[in-house]
């Protein structure tokens, strides 16, 4: 099975051959500039996080700090396993979220990878990697939310597909 993570190692490990897109920035591909991300506030139901995923058939949100607006963690459908197994999670489900990130980063600042939009697309790829990471939250310098960057979306600024080609299957 070929899975996006590996091909994506496979890039980072093979970045030399790929110069003309490895060396670019974030904003010169065009993947630095602001979009649409469903995300959380920190003061949130847990649940929340849980019913956005759901509901966008997504693989995770940001959780965005109620008063600063930066990104301070992540919840992912990865986590949805997690409380199926565990009954003292799952109590935290009405819970803010910034309590569950807080629990399950061990005390870590942030859970959640960031870059920035004048980082080069190795740098980013190679963060990634090291971080065992399928997503990163493109933030400003005031690290508040300005997109994510899925594997797919770097995969397709090295690979061409046709329009439609993969559907939904992938988003």
């Amino acid at each position: 099975i070929i899975t996006q993570s590996a091909l994506v190692k496979t890039l980072s490990a093979n970045m030399d051959r790929f110069r003309s897109v490895g060396k670019q920035t974030l904003i010169s591909l065009g993947i630095g500039t602001p979009a649409p991300v469903h995300s959380v506030s920190s003061e949130d139901p847990l649940f929340q996080a849980f019913h956005l995923i759901r509901l966008y058939d997504i693989s995770a949100v940001p959780v965005i700090d109620s008063i600063t607006g930066r990104v301070i963690g992540n919840v992912s459908a990865r986590d949805i396993r997690l409380i199926a197994t565990s009954h003292k999670v799952y109590k935290m489900l009405n819970m803010p979220v910034k309590l569950y990130v807080e629990a399950v980063s061990e005390g870590a600042e942030n859970n959640a990878l960031t870059c920035t939009p004048d980082e080069t697309m190795e740098e980013v790829i190679r963060r990634m990697v090291r971080a065992h990471m399928h997503r990163i939250y493109v933030v400003d310098e005031g690290l508040r939310m300005i997109r994510v960057l899925s594997l797919r979306n770097i995969i397709c600024r090295f690979v061409k597909e046709p329009p439609g080609y993969f559907g939904r299957a992938f988003l």
